[in-house]
């Protein structure tokens, strides 16, 4: 499956597939009776989900979830999370998690939101150029509409100025 599937109880890994062990660059038997906490960025992280968690699956309900994770050499890795309990009935036999590294979609995501970004700065910057020249036009055309008024208006003063002596 290239679904990472894993399997913990009382907060200990019990078992993991090839897959799950990839995903977080181990080997499977290298996270087999470590904490959970091991493949969390940070002890915030790891309460944080507990918190969100915790009450969800205590009540046999299934939790989704994408999250930063850590990977064996340190880099964080997006993950999607699936949580099932694996009894219903009794949440405190353990539980199932499937989880997929989603990293370049998350990726893809930033970079489109990044482009995003830019476009609409692009678009107010042409927005503000579009009104500008609405300004300057409406300024051309009252500047015609002026230029036109003293043209009407000289042209009979010149007429009377000019025939005053007469």
């Amino acid at each position: 499956s290239p679904i990472g599937v894993a399997y913990t109880h009382d907060g200990l890994i019990q078992r993991i597939n090839p897959a799950m062990a990839s995903m977080f660059g181990y080997v499977s038997s290298d996270l087999i009776g470590r904490p959970g906490r091991t493949v969390y960025m940070s002890d915030e992280d790891y309460a944080a989900f507990g918190r969100f968690a915790g009450p969800r699956l205590s009540q046999g309900e299934p939790i989704h979830s994408e999250m930063w994770m850590r990977h064996a050499q340190g880099h964080a890795i997006w993950v999607q999370i699936d949580g099932h309990v694996a009894d219903t009935q009794d949440t405190g036999h353990g539980t199932w998690w499937m989880m997929q590294d989603r990293s370049d979609i998350r990726d893809a995501q930033l970079q489109l939101q990044a482009r995003i970004n830019q476009l609409d700065a692009m678009n107010h910057r042409l927005e503000e150029a579009q009104n500008q020249l609405l300004q300057q036009d409406k300024m051309a055309s009252i500047g015609l509409l002026a230029a036109g008024v003293a043209h009407e208006i000289n042209n009979p003063i010149g007429f009377v100025s000019s025939n005053l002596n007469t």
